[in-house]
Protein backbone atom coordinates (compact mmCIF):
# COMPACT_ATOMS: atom_id res chain seq x y z
CA UNK A 1 0.00 0.00 0.00
CA UNK A 2 1.44 3.08 -1.06
CA UNK A 3 1.86 5.90 1.30
CA UNK A 4 -1.15 8.04 0.44
CA UNK A 5 -3.51 5.06 0.69
CA UNK A 6 -2.31 4.79 3.90
CA UNK A 7 -2.40 8.41 4.85
CA UNK A 8 -6.03 8.00 3.73
CA UNK A 9 -7.26 5.11 5.20
CA UNK A 10 -5.85 7.09 8.62
CA UNK A 11 -7.69 10.49 7.84
CA UNK A 12 -10.67 8.30 7.23
CA UNK A 13 -10.61 6.27 10.52
CA UNK A 14 -9.87 9.72 12.41
CA UNK A 15 -12.51 11.49 10.51
CA UNK A 16 -14.97 7.96 11.44
CA UNK A 17 -13.94 8.14 14.82
CA UNK A 18 -14.57 11.57 15.32
CA UNK A 19 -18.02 10.93 13.95
CA UNK A 20 -18.69 8.65 15.96
CA UNK A 21 -17.58 11.47 19.30
CA UNK A 22 -19.97 13.86 18.26
CA UNK A 23 -22.76 10.95 18.04
CA UNK A 24 -21.82 10.10 21.38
CA UNK A 25 -21.66 13.57 23.19
CA UNK A 26 -25.26 14.13 21.29
CA UNK A 27 -26.65 11.05 22.75
CA UNK A 28 -25.04 12.41 26.44
CA UNK A 29 -27.13 15.64 25.79
CA UNK A 30 -30.29 14.20 24.78
CA UNK A 31 -30.38 11.75 27.58
CA UNK A 32 -29.72 14.35 30.26
CA UNK A 33 -32.84 16.71 28.80
CA UNK A 34 -34.81 13.25 27.99
CA UNK A 35 -34.18 11.54 31.55
CA UNK A 36 -33.04 14.24 33.46
CA UNK A 37 -30.85 13.19 36.86
CA UNK A 38 -31.77 9.71 35.55
CA UNK A 39 -28.68 8.83 33.60
CA UNK A 40 -26.41 6.76 34.72
CA UNK A 41 -23.50 7.97 36.12
CA UNK A 42 -21.16 5.77 34.14
CA UNK A 43 -22.90 6.61 30.93
CA UNK A 44 -19.98 8.51 28.87
CA UNK A 45 -17.74 5.55 29.47
CA UNK A 46 -20.72 2.67 28.17
CA UNK A 47 -20.62 4.80 25.07
CA UNK A 48 -17.22 4.81 24.58
CA UNK A 49 -18.26 1.04 23.53
CA UNK A 50 -20.68 1.52 20.91
CA UNK A 51 -20.06 1.55 17.27
CA UNK A 52 -21.63 4.33 14.93
CA UNK A 53 -24.54 2.41 14.20
CA UNK A 54 -25.24 1.87 17.98
CA UNK A 55 -25.10 5.06 18.85
CA UNK A 56 -27.77 6.17 16.06
CA UNK A 57 -29.98 3.00 17.73
CA UNK A 58 -29.62 4.67 20.90
CA UNK A 59 -30.88 7.96 19.53
CA UNK A 60 -33.90 6.23 17.82
CA UNK A 61 -34.78 4.48 21.11
CA UNK A 62 -34.48 7.80 23.60
CA UNK A 63 -37.72 9.06 21.56
CA UNK A 64 -39.86 6.23 23.03
CA UNK A 65 -37.88 5.01 26.39
CA UNK A 66 -39.37 5.14 29.78
CA UNK A 67 -35.66 5.16 30.81
CA UNK A 68 -31.96 5.43 29.85
CA UNK A 69 -31.59 2.40 30.83
CA UNK A 70 -33.92 1.23 28.27
CA UNK A 71 -33.09 3.84 25.29
CA UNK A 72 -29.12 2.31 26.03
CA UNK A 73 -31.04 -0.98 24.72
CA UNK A 74 -30.13 -4.80 25.43
CA UNK A 75 -27.03 -6.09 26.87
CA UNK A 76 -26.44 -9.02 25.09
CA UNK A 77 -25.51 -6.70 21.59
CA UNK A 78 -28.50 -7.82 20.06
CA UNK A 79 -30.26 -5.02 18.11
CA UNK A 80 -33.77 -3.43 18.57
CA UNK A 81 -34.32 -1.56 15.11
CA UNK A 82 -35.24 -2.90 12.18
CA UNK A 83 -32.64 -2.61 9.32
CA UNK A 84 -33.43 -0.32 6.90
Amino acid sequence: MSTFKIAEARGEAEKTERVRQEMADTVVTAMQRRFKNDVPDDLRERLEKYSQEELYEVVVRIVTAASAEEALGPDDGSSSIAPR
